[in-house]
């Protein structure tokens, strides 16, 4: 779920926004992780430098 939110919160309201950074707070910090390492993925930028 999480997953899901992160990449949308520019396209919901405050409210939502609020609610998955929440979420996101409890994440542990290896999984945060791998979770920013999803959202920011860019096949442009080579995995080392990412």
């Amino acid at each position: 779920t999480i997953r899901i939110i992160l990449p949308n919160l520019l396209n919901t309201n405050n409210d939502v926004r609020t609610k998955a950074e929440e979420l996101f707070e409890k994440v542990p910090p290896i999984d945060k992780y791998f979770l920013l390492l999803n959202v920011c993925n860019d096949d442009s930028v080579p995995p080392e430098e990412a």
